[in-house]
């Protein structure tokens, strides 16, 4: 029970943390670079072996990249973002409807992972709705934490459906997506690497 409040509180107080960051770029760096990291982890460590071991790891590469894609189209061409988003966050919410039946295990050291991966996730799903709607974001954190409370509750029935492949294949396609956000929120430290290499370049 601790552990399942402890994730959604994190996933609600995604708004306060993106607020404390506010007027401390190099702390807000940092953050964003750990951010990324730690999406890019959970994808490739829990979503893409998951989705792999019901569809096939070809299948499952394939398709996290088709959502990879997804992300790049719907960041470049802005139009189709509405679609791209709201299958994302299907996702998403399927996702977090995961996370509440690992809560409900017997597991504390899954719980906790749960409770650390929902950092990333909830600052990726504020980062990425709140400039367009603040409203429809804390609207979005609200539905995710609902979604795992749901999942936490329904743990028994969840666990007969947790390995359809319709499940593996929308979370790993939202991984994809998620992918995308993790490579923007890496950005000030990538600059930073590629800057420095190209110094060191010029000085050789």
């Amino acid at each position: 029970m601790g552990a399942l409040f402890a994730a959604v509180l994190v996933l609600l107080g995604s708004p306060l943390i993106d607020r404390l960051l506010q007027g401390r770029p190099r702390l807000a760096a940092a953050v964003d670079g750990v951010l990324g990291v730690l999406i890019a982890i959970a994808v490739f460590g829990a979503v893409l072996p998951f989705s792999a071991a019901v569809i096939g790891w070809p299948e499952a590469a394939l398709v996290l990249t088709v959502g990879g894609v997804g992300g790049f189209l719907a960041h470049r061409f802005p139009a189709l973002g509405d679609a791209v988003s709201a299958f994302a966050f299907a996702g998403l919410a399927l996702h977090a409807l995961v996370d509440g039946v690992a809560l409900a295990g017997s597991s504390p050291s899954l719980g906790y992972a749960v409770v650390a991966h929902n950092v990333p996730v909830g600052m990726a799903l504020w980062r990425a709705v709140s400039p367009g709607s603040p409203r429809l974001a804390r609207l979005a954190l609200l539905f995710s934490a609902f979604i795992t409370v749901a999942g936490w509750m329904l743990a028994a029935h969840v666990e007969a459906l947790s390995t359809a492949a319709p499940m593996a294949l929308l979370q790993v396609s939202a991984g994809g997506m998620l992918l995308h956000s993790a490579w923007h929120l890496l950005g000030p430290a990538r600059l930073r690497f590629f800057r420095r290499t190209s110094a060191a370049a010029c000085n050789h």
